[in-house]
């Protein structure tokens, strides 16, 4: 008779397991619906100001032209030895 009292009570609470896991998800995933936007859902977007961008003038870079050295020809005196006739 004990034990009959205890497969009972185990049969009971398998049960009781059982249906509680089968809807234990059902009551905690509640679906969500959307809500209506109100006025304080209303996010005011402020423009901000357009930057315009300065023109800064740029330094013009002037081009110098670099003196060219060229070598001058000086002549210069070279002595050429002259033939006389008594050397011919």
């Amino acid at each position: 008779m004990k034990h009959q009292k205890a497969r009972k009570i185990i049969s009971f609470i398998s049960s009781f397991s059982l249906l509680f896991q089968t809807f234990l998800p059902l009551t905690i995933a509640m679906p969500a619906y959307a809500d209506e936007a109100t006025d304080s859902a209303v996010v005011e977007v402020t423009p901000t100001p357009e930057i315009t961008p300065e023109v800064t003038p740029e330094p013009t870079l002037t081009v110098e032209p670099t003196p060219e050295v060229t070598p001058e020809v000086t002549p210069t005196v070279e002595i050429t030895p002259e033939i006389t006739p008594d050397q011919l």
